[in-house]
């Protein structure tokens, strides 16, 4: 049943979709981040953490795992296969169709900022599938403090609140560096968002580092070619294959493609093949059943 559920998911989201760089940006400066994310109150002392690295541009930006920009970056044949896997979910050995799944603190999904455009994109794949989806720049209400600042990373911020999907932020954003984006959706300021947390503490983005160079990279997103579908379409899909990755991987071949094999990808980026990946997927779907607070508590 999951396996007809998600293929008739990938039947209805028809028509690739090319993601356009002629409006990207030459990269500007890179900012990292630490996510914390407490996604399960029962449990607070152990959130979901990843590095996040922010690519600026003049007019818009791009925000994803940090741990992808370092498994690219490996030398050895062994660590090149690693790190192909990481950047498309699904690799041949021997001929063998391998799906990746990705375990908590290992999130795969990009999102783009489109400032002139007022348009925000979230990339992401599933098994063979890449996906786009589109939507507008969250507008958030900032209020900005007067006389309240603080000093991050050798600049001076001011701090400012504002309401996004049933969280209350306080975001600490630097004039200084005249970029209006922020981590994830959360942008609209006079200056880069540098920290933020929301009231609960139960979200933060905090900052760790940026280095101000130009580079020979634009925020375009690392996808070119994707299914553009709804929000909606693509949590269905996306829940159909966390609880059937092999099913789901084998739905999206042709009949005669051979058993689907499976690696698990931790936090770090390490790959794990055989019984023991079987093992870490099956306590990843337990993990994924005791999410109670998801980083959007309701719809924007």
């Amino acid at each position: 049943m999951k396996k007809n559920l998600l293929a008739t998911l990938l039947v209805l989201l028809t028509g690739s979709y090319s993601i356009s760089a002629q409006n990207a940006d030459t990269v500007l400066a890179r900012v990292y981040y630490q996510f914390i994310h407490v996604n399960d109150t029962n449990n607070r002392d152990n959130p979901v953490k990843e590095e996040m690295v922010l690519r600026l541009g003049r007019h818009s930006s791009r925000y994803r795992n940090s741990v992808l920009d370092q498994v690219k970056k490996k030398k050895t044949k062994e660590e090149e296969e690693a790190a192909a896997s990481a950047a498309m979910p699904m690799r041949v050995a021997a001929g063998m169709p391998m799906a990746v799944v990705k375990g908590m603190g290992f999130s795969d999904e990009e999102y783009l900022q489109l400032l002139n455009e007022d348009k925000y994109i979230t990339t992401a794949s599933l098994g063979t599938q890449q996906y786009m989806i589109e939507s507008a720049l969250p507008k958030i209400d900032w209020k900005i403090a007067a006389n309240e600042t603080k000093t991050i990373g050798g600049y001076t911020c001011q701090k400012a609140t504002g309401d996004y999907a049933g969280r209350t932020y306080t975001a600490w954003f630097a004039p200084d560096l005249p970029f209006r984006n922020g981590p994830w959706k959360l942008s609209g300021l006079p200056g880069l968002i540098m920290e933020a947390k929301d009231s609960k503490n139960e979200v933060m983005f905090l900052f760790k580092e940026i280095y101000k160079e130009e580079l020979d990279e634009t925020t375009a997103a690392g996808r070119t070619r994707t299914i553009k579908i709804s929000e909606d379409a693509y949590l269905r899909a996306k829940k159909a294959y966390d609880e059937d990755p092999v099913a789901g991987m084998q739905a999206q071949l042709s009949p005669s493609a051979p058993p689907v094999k499976v690696a698990y990808r931790d936090a770090s980026g390490k790959a794990t093949t055989g019984d023991e990946a079987l093992a870490l997927i099956e306590k990843n779907k337990a993990a994924l059943k005791r999410v109670n607070n998801p980083l959007e508590l309701k719809k924007p």
